[in-house]
């Protein structure tokens, strides 16, 4: 079968909140499962080193909503597009905060994304 479809993922990320912003820093991570043989480990970390500091930290993962899916589908799409429109927009949301030009085009043109 599709590798991605048995696919799994470990994350972890450490901040220093004191070199990543003067007054609050947050960071989070989500993810989406595609299947019931996907998973998602997250460890969220921070390291702070200062008393000034607002931080948060957390992470999300999950299946694709139903009722987005159930509402694309009512509004004419068949499941494949509907599913396909909401995991891309997932992408979307990420690729979007790329800043170098030609490595954000490069990933889109590679996923078929305009």
């Amino acid at each position: 079968g599709d590798p991605r479809e048995r696919a799994s993922q470990c994350s972890a990320e450490e901040t220093d909140p004191a070199e990543a912003a003067p007054e609050s820093v947050g960071k989070h991570g989500a993810a989406i499962l595609l299947n019931e043989n996907t998973e998602f480990n997250a460890k969220p970390e921070l390291e702070i080193y200062a008393d000034d500091v607002k931080c948060s930290h957390g992470s999300a993962s999950g299946n694709l909503d139903e009722n987005s899916i159930f509402y694309l589908r009512s509004r004419g799409l068949n499941y494949k597009e509907a599913r396909s429109l909401l995991i891309n927009g997932f992408l979307l949301e990420v690729i979007e905060k790329i800043t170098d030009t030609q490595i954000k085009n490069f990933i889109k043109n590679i996923l078929g994304l305009k």
